[in-house]
């Protein structure tokens, strides 16, 4: 899919992101923000998974392998983007903010890939 989306004449690379959501992918760019997003739900969904799988060592170590390269991938990507730390915490905040903020989500989650 394109970033940029045609509405009404105009176009926005960010439509494709949730409205709650798009000052904060416009302010910390859409590379972090996916980031940043992805690894917040992926953190959950390890979480979730973690707890159903305590009960076989095998599924349990299996959810840690790939909660270890996907820590791995994000940590290498946050290197060689060269971002900071503290601009990366406040994306998170940032977008910790907007769940609170009331959020509700119809139908199934998607991953929001960087373009």
């Amino acid at each position: 899919m394109n970033s940029t989306t045609q509405v009404n004449g105009t176009d926005d690379e960010f439509l494709d992101i949730g409205e709650i959501f798009r000052p904060i992918a416009k302010e910390y760019g859409r590379d972090m923000f996916a980031l940043v997003f992805n690894a917040g739900m992926a953190r959950q969904a390890a979480e979730v998974l973690g707890q159903i799988a305590s009960r076989s060592p095998q599924i349990l170590h299996a959810v840690r392998v790939l909660a270890d390269a996907f820590n791995q991938l994000s940590n290498d990507y946050v290197k060689k983007m060269g971002w900071e730390e503290q601009r990366l915490s406040e994306c998170d905040q940032a977008i910790m903010m907007a769940f609170a903020g009331g959020l509700s989500v119809v139908g199934k989650p998607k991953i929001i890939l960087a373009h």
